[in-house]
């Protein structure tokens, strides 16, 4: 899973190179945070994939379908191989994450959990 996590670190930190990395060693993942969009992604290995999550996923456009439910604002990227890594579409999702919190910054509480069920 290494591999696979180091080339989407790399199309990350390339589609958004004014965000800053943060190691997160107790969720096993790197996180990333725009100046002014907030966090916006994060990158975590796990047993037979690595996912590339999106705090608000749920509000994204996904026009390959890419993306799986994450919860109640986050959706998720789940890459088993290298090879099917498409970077033009993770730096889509990137950019549409920063245009997201960008566009909404000081209402970003307001999408908190609006997928939930009552």
């Amino acid at each position: 899973m290494q591999p696979i996590a180091a080339e989407l670190r790399r199309i990350v930190r390339s589609a958004a190179p004014d965000a800053t990395e943060h190691g997160y060693p107790g969720w096993r993942g790197i996180a990333y945070r725009h100046p002014v969009a907030g966090y916006i992604c994060g990158i975590f290995p796990q047993k037979d994939n690595v996912r590339l999550l999106f705090e608000y996923g749920q509000h994204l456009p996904d026009p390959a379908g890419l993306l799986r439910e994450g919860g109640s604002q986050t959706k998720w990227m789940p890459v088993r191989e290298i090879g099917a890594i498409v970077e033009a579409d993770v730096v889509a999702l990137v950019e549409s994450a920063i245009a997201f919190g960008v566009l909404n910054k000081g209402r970003l509480s307001e999408f908190r959990g609006t997928q939930r069920d009552p």
